[in-house]
Formats: C-alpha cells, structure tokens, sequence
C-alpha cells in the first residue's frame, strides 16, 4: 500500500502503476502524521507492518512547517506514528537528501528508543574542498 496527503501525488501513483501494469497495489490518501489511520493497522489497532518505507517524506516535513505557527512541528510526531504501525521486529527505511546519515539516526533513535540503527545503504560519493560526503543517505532501523 501506499499513502501520501496528496491527492495528486496518489493520483500520480496510481497512473504509473497502472501504465507498468502492475497489479496488486493500492494507493490511499492519508495524513500520516496528524490524521487517524485505522486502515493502516491491523485487527484491534495493532501494528501491522513489516516494512515502512520513506523516500522523502521526513525531508518535506523538514522543511515544510512554519515554526511560529504555535502546532508541534511534524517531525517531532513522525516517529511515533512509524512505530506504532511496525511490527516488532519490522523495518523502517528512510532516504533523505537534507540529512546526513549520523543526523537521521540520531534523530529516530533519540525519539523512539525501540528503533535501532540496522544497517545503510551505501551510495555513490564525492569530494570537495577535502571533504567527501554523499547527495543522499539511507538508513535501516529494526523495531525492537
């Protein structure tokens, strides 16, 4: 399944999947972080998921809030709400362009201490003025 709170974007989804032909998938509009998500859990509310994977939606949330609006930034809450769909034992995934590597795994585990650094992938990476870095960072965390 996939989800974002965007309706265009699940629109955008839906219309790839379907010009690959491929079957089996579905797309939902859902606010993951402020709205009730009953259709992503299991029986009776529990966790339900393996596997959680996020290509850019903790960056969006990054930079998308105004911090003098008065509400608690998206962030903060975002791993929370990841948790709470994981199976123990599941998998959360993130690729971010804005953080590094140390920042992501910082961030999640310091929120949510049952999830632990798993392993990264590794991509490709370059120099400048003597510091060697990479344009994105992905890295595996495992529920406890």
């Amino acid at each position: 399944m996939g989800i974002d709170y965007s309706e265009a974007s699940v629109q955008l989804s839906e219309q790839i999947a379907k010009s690959r032909e491929v079957e089996g998938l579905t797309f939902k509009v859902v606010d993951f972080v402020h709205g009730k998500t009953p259709n992503l859990h299991g029986q009776d509310g529990e966790a339900c998921w393996d596997l959680l994977l996020d290509k850019g939606t903790y960056d969006a949330m990054a930079l998308s809030a105004d911090p003098g609006s008065g509400q608690e930034h998206p962030t903060s809450l975002y791993p929370s709400r990841v948790t709470a769909l994981l199976k123990p034992g599941g998998f959360f995934l993130v690729t971010s362009c804005n953080f590094t590597e140390q920042e992501i795994e910082n961030y999640f585990t310091s929120k949510e201490p049952s999830l632990k650094y798993h392993s990264r992938v590794q991509h490709p990476t370059y120099t400048f003025g003597g510091k060697s870095g990479s344009i994105c960072s992905t890295i595996a965390f495992r529920k406890e």
